[in-house]
């Protein structure tokens, strides 16, 4: 008897149009659109963030409401890469201050940024040795500190309007399925991490995450469900995250998810799905504070 062979659905590569209108699809869920008045605005000329002697790679930037932006990037400090970071204030960049202190292991580094002023960057640490981070709060930098464990991969992060960050990511559970686990980070305390997503279905790689308001954020990744690439979505309330609801059609093969937040709670993900014959762009509001969709 021949052995049984599993399928996985099939990948499409999706046209750069489809892509771009995903991403505006988000936005014009939340009435993003173009402001005349900004015809007369004025960019600044570029500014180097760092000394500019050395090889900088793999830059981040975050910005908040009625607050100052942030960046942080990848840098050649003479014997390794490190993570620098620099804060615009008074119409200029501050020097750039060194948040590791060993050598990390590539160029990416992720940051977000609160209306109260407080910032987080994270990066993966050198020789896929977990992922690291640092909090800026009260004017500075603190020590660098351990998020994730060796096995997590592509890490996410989103801050609330208070300061409170949350990290996710995917990792192998004791049972080697790869799974969305998540950590929230408050006052400059790390909780204890959770998984996300359920033991018995395996995940992509790359799990999107938006914060809102304080006290909430929201998570949204592809996992197989009844034989198709399906959207899902969890939600942080409560100290607590929800049992993951599918919002894609079922039996579609949905992927490329995006997720964004406003700081008064509305939020919205958009993905693309697969009908076979076209790719087609889809969306789904929050309503009324309830996930809805299908229970996993």
């Amino acid at each position: 008897m021949l052995p049984t062979v599993t399928r996985r659905p099939r990948r499409v590569l999706l046209p750069l149009w489809l892509v771009l209108g995903l991403f505006a699809l988000v936005a014009g869920a939340f009435g993003i659109s173009a402001d005349p008045a900004a015809a007369s605005e004025q960019w600044q000329d570029p500014a180097t963030l760092s000394d500019g002697t050395r090889t900088s790679l793999g830059v981040a930037v975050a910005d908040a409401a009625q607050a100052s932006p942030f960046a942080a990037w990848h840098e050649w400090d003479g014997t390794s890469f490190s993570i620098y970071a620099a804060r615009f204030a008074n119409g200029t960049w501050s020097a750039p201050t060194r948040l590791s202190q060993g050598p990390v292991q590539d160029g990416t580094v992720r940051m977000a940024a609160s209306t109260s002023g407080k910032a987080i960057v994270i990066w993966r640490a050198t020789g896929g040795q977990g992922v690291e981070g640092s909090v800026y709060a009260d004017g500075t930098w603190g020590d660098p500190f351990r998020i994730a464990g060796v096995n997590a991969r592509s890490a996410r992060v989103t801050m609330e309007p208070d300061g409170t960050a949350t990290v996710v990511w995917t990792a192998l559970d004791d049972a080697g399925t790869r799974r969305v686990r998540a950590v929230r980070i408050a006052g400059g305390v790390m909780g204890e991490a959770g998984w996300v997503s359920l033991a018995r279905k395996p995940v992509e790689p790359v799990a999107y995450i938006a914060g809102g308001r304080s006290g909430r954020a929201h998570v949204v990744w592809v996992e197989a469900r009844d034989g198709a690439d399906a959207i899902n979505v969890s939600r942080y309330a409560g100290g607590f995250w929800s049992v993951p609801a599918t919002w894609s059609n079922p039996g579609q093969n949905a992927s490329l998810p995006r997720i964004a937040a406003s700081p008064d709670g509305d939020v919205a993900v958009a993905w693309i799905e697969d009908l076979g014959d076209t790719q087609l762009p889809f969306a789904r509001i929050l309503d009324n504070d309830r996930l809805g969709g299908i229970e996993a």
